[in-house]
C-alpha cells in the first residue's frame, strides 16, 4: 500500500550512495474490516515501483504467508 513514488525516491537515495538494499512484500494486503483484499496484478503501478527498485540496487524478499 506504499507510493509508488515515494519507493522509487527511496531507490534513487540508497542507489546514489552504492547502498544495496532488501525490499520485502508481502503477496497480497487484506483488511477484513472493509472486505478488501488487494494482489499485485491490481497494483500495476506499484509492481513498476518495485521493478525500478530492482533495476537500482534492490533485492526483492517475498514475505510468506499462511492462509487458514
Amino acid at each position: 500500500m506504499d507510493n509508488p513514488d515515494r519507493l522509487r525516491q527511496i531507490a534513487d537515495i540508497l542507489s546514489e550512495r552504492g547502498i544495496p538494499f532488501l525490499v520485502g512484500v508481502i503477496p497480497f494486503y487484506v483488511d477484513p474490516g472493509q472486505g478488501l483484499r488487494l494482489v499485485y496484478p491490481i497494483k500495476p503501478d506499484l509492481v513498476d515501483a518495485l521493478k525500478y527498485m530492482v533495476r537500482n540496487g534492490g533485492t526483492i524478499v517475498e514475505h510468506g504467508v499462511h492462509i487458514i
